[in-house]
């Protein structure tokens, strides 16, 4: 039984008394004589009454003394003072919290903020160092001091290849950074996604002809356009293509379906591989994300979503 219902079960009485006290004056008059069914009933009434206010006044009272703390009172203390202070303290409690919490969460993307600049400056210094490098090994390369044998030539290309893998490393890093501090320039308009996929189509087969996958593309005819950065766009979806030639299996194949959807464009790359988020995705699902769409993995594919005009 709820606390209001048994307050308004301790009004009873009350109601009762009142009707005892217009039958009173009623058959009090000369010659109106109280019916003996009237004045038992008005007796049980009456009794059950009381007995039913003074037990859930009872209740709530021992409820009300329990909630305030209050044990073998003398009296003299207020339980509804207690429970006042309580609910004080506790909301001073509550609000130092949510305090802290808001300190935290403040410093913590202070603290994100701090270490994507530092990274994203330490990138912008490795990538200037490694351009310089390979530089240095086109020279050597290109204008020979001296007639290099084979392995000489083997080694100086794969310096080369590897300063250039891992300059690409760090400018992808550096756009990870640079997108997580809102420092990305993103123009979005309006764009012809059927165009940017068949854009990467070229490159996309050469990748998978050498790994001997297969590469299936079916477009919705009449796809409508979206609102993204046609560069940014073209990246992202570059990225993700070459990250699932990259995880898929020899001799199975990779499909590409781009269809309209009520208010997205959705392209789902099927590559047969599930694997975690590689450094390409997350750069994949920044630059969408700045772009209002999103990029999430279900089971042995990449789904693509973009706002569609």
């Amino acid at each position: 039984m709820k606390v209001s219902q048994r307050l308004f079960l301790g009004v009873v009485p009350s109601i009762i008394g009142l009707l005892c006290v217009a039958g009173l004056a009623y058959w009090g008059q000369y010659a109106h004589t109280a019916p003996s069914l009237v004045v038992a009933a008005a007796a049980v009434a009456s009794v059950v009454s009381l007995l039913l206010a003074w037990r859930n006044t009872r209740y709530v009272a021992l409820r009300v003394e329990r909630l305030a703390g209050v044990r073998n009172s003398s009296g003299e203390s207020d339980e509804l003072d207690a429970i006042e202070q309580t609910v004080e303290s506790l909301g001073e409690v509550a609000s130092a919290a949510k305090a802290d919490a808001v300190r935290a969460t403040e410093e913590s993307r202070k603290r994100a903020d701090e270490y994507a600049r530092l990274l994203s400056e330490a990138a912008t210094a490795v990538s200037t160092h490694l351009t310089e490098a390979r530089l240095s090994l086109h020279v050597l390369q290109e204008t020979h001091f001296g007639e290099l044998n084979d392995n000489q030539e083997e080694m100086i290309n794969a310096a080369r290849d590897g300063v250039e893998a891992a300059e690409t490393e760090l400018k992808n890093l550096r756009t990870i950074a640079d997108t997580d501090r809102g420092e990305t320039d993103i123009e979005r308009g309006l764009v012809k996604v059927a165009d940017v996929i068949r854009s990467l189509l070229p490159l996309l087969k050469a990748q998978g002809a050498k790994k001997n996958v297969r590469i299936m593309v079916e477009i919705e005819p009449g796809l409508p356009r979206v609102r993204a950065d046609r560069a940014r766009l073209q990246d992202a979806l570059g990225l993700i293509f070459n990250d699932a030639v990259t995880y898929a299996i020899p001799g199975s194949s990779l499909s590409i379906h781009a269809t309209a959807e009520k208010t997205t464009v959705t392209i789902v790359v099927n590559h047969g591989s599930p694997h975690s988020s590689t450094p390409d995705l997350m750069l994949a699902q920044r630059l969408i994300s700045a772009q209002k769409g999103s990029v999430s993995s279900e089971g042995a594919a990449a789904v693509v979503k973009l706002e569609r005009v």
